[in-house]
């Protein structure tokens, strides 16, 4: 605690630690804490306007007209450099300002369920939402309600059942009070909703029924709305119409100047060219808008991860699941949970357990006992592939079985084929063979549907691993080499790594040395020390040459050089990052790179 400043006869202290803020602020007495807030709004007037309205909004009583209006311009000043979550919080600060009769008090309840929904805060904006409906004066106004609950409460609680019925509900209010400009928006909400609930065929009818009506009313932002729904089906299912949909309606949300419906289309769009087989532009589409500043939305983020993680951009992909989740500071939406389950397969992979196990607990209690759209598969297969990497190959099995049965019951036949290798591997491990080779065969099947490279790529690694567990070796070999030379070609580098690994197993001498090699340098630069150790113990295992080669594979760079030299001169993690001005995380990567190099196991040996 130090003395900050005086004003007049009242001293200003700053305590530091959040836990005596708390401490001290709670016991002062609400009176008197009212009257400290008044005082340092009219204090505070050459500070930002968001300051003195944080203090104007808990230093006013009901009525206070003044305090209300300064409350308001700060939400307006968040809201015009698009961010929403602070406008939302000062608005929800201004609704204690007003009465409950009066008309204002319906302005902030509309205004806060369009900024919730803005932010992705279902939290706030249901309860808004369902206030506001109440004081809705006629169908029209009702229906307008009802949607945007329905958006909220599907894809932010997850609540597809009532979220139908709010949906259908303005549908019906629409067509009941002649709201046509209105029916078009509703009809694609409910298709949305039909799609979250698995009904991907339902989904694609409704978006095209919605983007019909508004085209033929030349209703630009219901036009938008439907593209995307319906683009985002299309591309699940590979169809190559998917691509011109989002970029037709990112042309439209650039055109009105929304920079978050702008990031939600170039996400979605960079899924579809995932999806078409071409990840390389999908790159480029996201990172062309994330490098021109933050997103508002994190749609672009969450899609971007994903593909980073199947090209292998692994801390990009962790940082863009550190971005999306920073976006949801109040809580994490059912359309976005599973980022968490990602980002801490990701941290397995860097030999951070630690770090891992709350966010994969966090994307648990999120998809357990629910399936979502295909975002709970996501959960379930990531789940499932961080349960192998702990080498519990029974939820490994349970887990991506789970989430390619979920894609299949949804025809999402574009995004299966992704999750179909981690499940071969999976059911070999627990010496179920036969049901292994009914899933390669299913990957063969789709990929011969889809005609594209990367479901071709990991269909032939699927079935690759199939024949070397069946002992197929000259089979198996041939599968493998095609699926590392088509993810080579596809630029699906941790796919190369794992079919290397794979057929290394099935040669002999240098070639599989030189496999194991390639395999364990390409696990090393995503960065992934825990692959890349297992990778280095199975090249140890081949005599002499073998030990020779991993550590050659093992050979430092410069930067984990100089990590070493300070770890040896007794330097804390901390002070390390210090010196050599990067962050402690990356440190710490570093040191995870360095020990399965040097085949230690911690600080100590090293």
């Amino acid at each position: 605690m130090h003395e900050r400043a005086r004003e007049g006869m009242t001293t200003i202290y700053d305590f530091g630690h959040p836990l005596m803020q708390e401490v001290m602020y709670e016991s002062v007495g609400a009176a008197k804490r009212r009257e400290l807030h008044e005082r340092i709004a009219n204090v505070l007037v050459d500070e930002p306007l968001a300051v003195r309205a944080y203090h104007a909004a808990r230093g006013a009583l009901p009525g206070d007209h003044e305090a209300l209006a300064l409350v308001r311009e700060a939400a307006r000043e968040a809201e015009r450099a698009e961010a929403h979550g602070e406008a939302l919080q000062h608005l929800v600060a201004a609704l204690e300002l007003v009465a409950a009769e009066s008309e204002e008090r319906s302005e902030l309840l509309d205004e806060i369920g369009w900024q919730a929904a803005e932010a992705g805060d279902h939290v706030v904006g249901i309860p808004a939402l369902r206030e506001l409906l109440d004081r809705s004066r006629n169908d029209r106004e009702r229906g307008v309600v009802h949607m945007r609950l329905a958006s909220l409460l599907a894809s932010g609680a997850g609540d597809l059942a009532t979220a139908e019925r709010e949906a259908s509900e303005a549908v019906t209010l629409f067509e009941r009070s002649d709201a046509t400009a209105d029916i078009a928006s509703a009809i694609n909400e409910l298709a949305w909703i039909r799609g979250e609930a698995g009904q991907l065929d339902e989904q694609i009818a409704g978006s095209r029924d919605a983007l019909r009506r508004a085209e033929a009313r030349g209703d630009d932002t219901a036009v938008l709305h439907s593209l995307g729904s319906l683009g985002y089906a299309l591309a699940l299912r590979g169809d190559t119409d998917a691509i011109s949909s989002l970029e037709r309606s990112v042309g439209i949300a650039k055109k009105i100047g929304d920079r978050g419906q702008t990031g939600w289309h170039v996400g979605t769009l960079g899924l579809a060219l995932l999806t078409a087989s071409r990840p390389g532009d999908a790159m480029r589409v996201m990172d062309g808008f994330l490098d021109a500043g933050p997103a508002v939305s994190s749609v672009a983020y969450q899609h971007r991860a994903l593909v980073n993680w199947i090209v292998g951009r692994w801390q990009l992909a962790l940082d863009d699941c550190r971005a999306a989740e920073a976006l949801h500071a109040s809580a994490m939406p059912v359309h976005s949970g599973w980022i968490a389950t990602l980002a801490g397969l990701m941290e397995l992979a860097q030999d951070r357990d630690a770090a891992a196990r709350p966010l994969l607990a966090q994307g648990e209690r999120m998809y357990a006992t629910r399936d979502f759209y295909w975002f709970g598969a996501i959960h379930h297969w990531a789940f499932g592939c961080a349960h192998a990497l702990m080498g519990d190959v029974r939820v490994a099995r349970e887990r991506t079985a789970r989430a390619a049965q979920r894609l299949a019951d949804m025809d999402a036949t574009a995004a299966e084929p992704l999750l179909i290798p981690d499940l071969v591997d999976a059911l070999i491990a627990t010496d179920e063979t036969t049901a292994a080779a009914d899933a390669a065969s299913r990957a063969a099947t789709l990929a011969r549907q889809l005609d594209t490279a990367i479901a071709s790529a990991y269909a032939a690694y699927a079935m690759g691993a199939v024949r070397s567990a069946q002992g197929r070796r000259d089979e198996a070999r041939a599968a493998l080499r095609s699926a590392a030379d088509a993810a080579e070609s596809s630029g699906l580098r941790p796919l190369r790594a794992r079919a290397l690994v794979a057929l290394a197993r099935t040669l002999d001498g240098s070639e599989a040395l030189a496999a194991f090699t390639e395999a364990a340098q390409i696990y090393g630069s995503l960065p992934a020390p825990r692959h890349e150790a297992k990778v280095v113990a199975e090249m140890r295992l081949l005599g002499s040459a073998g030990r020779r080669s991993a550590q050659a594979v093992g050979d430092l760079t410069g930067r984990e050089r100089e990590v070493v030299a300070l770890v040896r001169s007794g330097l804390a993690n901390r002070e390390i990052a210090e010196r050599l001005h990067l962050s402690e995380r990356t440190i710490e990567t570093h040191l995870a790179h360095i020990y399965g190099k040097l085949g230690v196991s911690g600080r100590r040996e090293l």
